[in-house]
């Protein structure tokens, strides 16, 4: 059961790094997180203005305000019921492979 747990897991990597529709799928979900990441930077433009461009306060600017972007995107998923369907859709395939593999040890 180990054994094909791990062979799963590299052929899903395989399919990931070396396909085409694999690449496809990892650089539109790239692409996806740069859209969300742009328009926090916009957003940061947008209410600090020439603060951001004269260099002032980099990490805040730069790292801190996406973070708290991207949180507040996660809470209003959260909010409106979206973010549990998207875990249990991803999810669901991994406990199921944990729950073979329990079996399998009995």
């Amino acid at each position: 059961m180990l054994f094909n747990c791990l062979l799963s897991k590299v052929l899903l990597a395989w399919f990931f790094l070396n396909s085409d529709v694999g690449l496809g799928f990892v650089k539109g979900f790239s692409e996806m997180f740069e859209k969300l990441l742009g328009f926090a930077n916009e957003g940061t433009n947008f209410v600090f203005g020439s603060m951001n461009d004269q260099g002032l306060a980099f990490f805040f600017l730069k790292v801190l305000c996406p973070i708290v972007f991207i949180s507040a995107l996660i809470g209003i998923l959260q909010h409106i019921r979206v973010l549990p369907v998207i875990i249990r859709a991803i999810g669901f395939p991994a406990l199921q492979s944990q729950r073979h593999g329990q079996t399998g040890i009995l």
